[in-house]
């Protein structure tokens, strides 16, 4: 997962628990003007909301939207959403926090089953397999 990556000049990155690392660097490292880029950092508690300091700075430098979604994820519903938003479906959440995601590459990082149900929503948002970037992390 590299800014060589991208197929577009607008991006979406998304990640959670340790996966938001990679979303970091993307932030500083992805060309692009004011709301170009875009981060949502998924956690479950504050006890898991790492590098926001950080990403906050930086998202405020590079005048990108950042949006912070806390809470457990809906049981019983193989979702990236926490419980909270158990009213939208996944792919009309993406959609919510970015309207144009057809015209952006998007990033994700974060546990493989809410890695899997991020990709299934943006499919279902209608983004092309070349425009998701997944970064898989191996033990």
């Amino acid at each position: 997962m590299h800014a060589g990556a991208a197929t577009r000049s607008k991006a979406l990155l998304i990640g959670a628990g340790m996966g938001i690392t990679p979303m970091r660097a993307l932030l500083e490292s992805l060309p692009g003007g004011p709301e170009d880029l875009m981060i949502i950092h998924r956690y479950s508690t504050p006890n898991d909301l790492i590098l926001h300091r950080e990403i906050k700075q930086l998202a405020q430098q590079r005048r990108a939207p950042y949006f912070m979604v806390e809470g457990s994820r809906i049981p019983h519903r193989r979702s990236w959403l926490p419980q909270a938003l158990a009213n939208y479906t996944d792919a009309d959440a993406l959609l919510a926090y970015c309207p144009d995601l057809a015209e952006r590459d998007v990033y994700i990082c974060g546990p493989d089953a809410w890695m899997q149900a991020v990709a299934r929503a943006a499919r279902q948002a209608g983004i092309p397999r070349n425009q998701l970037h997944i970064e898989h992390f191996s033990n």
